[in-house]
């Protein structure tokens, strides 16, 4: 997967690995017109998606675009 190629220069741009990397943000990315999976959410009151993002710290490590009928926990 394409998110694994990320995963040792990340590492290596620190002097010492973290000791925790995760830390999981779930939000809303409205749409305008008819893209594909996305549905109505009540919780955001409008259609989306539901981007997955991931931190370290303050450094975004990655993001994943999903679809807003999952639910919002990863």
């Amino acid at each position: 997967m394409i998110e694994t190629l990320l995963v040792e220069p990340f590492l290596q741009s620190y002097h010492k690995p973290p000791r925790q990397i995760i830390d999981l943000d779930v939000t809303d990315d409205f749409v305008h017109g008819h893209q594909e999976e996305t549905f109505l959410n009540p919780y955001y009151k409008g259609y989306c998606y539901a981007p997955l993002y991931i931190f370290c710290g303050k450094h975004l490590f990655a993001a994943k675009l999903r679809a807003s009928n999952l639910d919002s926990a990863p």
